[in-house]
């Protein structure tokens, strides 16, 4: 079975002087942010996940448990150098990872079809799987979003970040990958999934 891996190490400074919690512990549509995660990955048949924290560590895993709310084996990570990035919070699990595993963010809300659909993808050497949104103009706050430039024809990444200025698609923050992405240098051979 297929483990995930959830990147819940930031410090929502923008969010928590509003909210007085962690981002991935707000309510969207009456459920923490995390639920929406946590539930998508057990209804993609995933049953084991992985969550890297921060220095809110003890906050996380006393709200989420061990995962019987959402029939999933939970573990946590406390990343080191966390304040680095998710390069780094995902770098810090990656003696969990011994096979094919699929990265997500705490805080991006996705449809569990996306994530069964990303699963059956092969991944080829050297290599990873990004879903991507296309749907250009339809996030609230576009400055604040992770751009991505993909050669559609190729299904290839060719850049990806908050300052692109040419691009096509927003980063969903859904891969698949392999412990190769462990030990690859920079840059990274990406392949893109559509999202709908």
């Amino acid at each position: 079975m297929m483990k995930a891996l959830i990147l819940a190490a930031g410090e929502s400074f923008r969010l928590r002087p509003r909210y007085g919690t962690h981002k991935c512990l707000i309510n969207v549509h009456g459920r923490r942010m995390i639920d929406w995660i946590l539930t998508a990955c057990q209804k993609a048949g995933i049953s084991e996940a992985v969550v890297v924290t921060g220095k809110n560590h003890s906050e996380l895993s006393a709200a989420v448990g061990d995962g019987d709310d959402y029939n999933l084996r939970i573990s946590y990570l406390v990343g080191g150098g966390y304040q680095t990035g998710n390069g780094t919070s995902a770098y810090s699990a990656r003696h969990l990872l011994p096979a094919e595993f699929m990265l997500l963010m705490s805080d991006h809300i996705f449809d569990p079809q996306t994530l069964i659909e990303m699963q059956m993808i092969p991944l080829e050497s050297r290599q990873c799987v990004l879903a991507v949104d296309y749907k250009l103009g339809s996030i609230t706050n576009e400055a604040d979003a992770t751009k991505v430039a993909v050669e559609k024809q190729k299904r290839l990444v060719l850049s990806i970040g908050k300052g692109l200025s040419n691009f096509n698609g927003y980063d969903t923050g859904m891969f698949k990958c392999s412990p190769s992405i462990f030990t690859v240098p920079w840059p990274l051979r990406s392949k893109s999934a559509a999202m709908n």
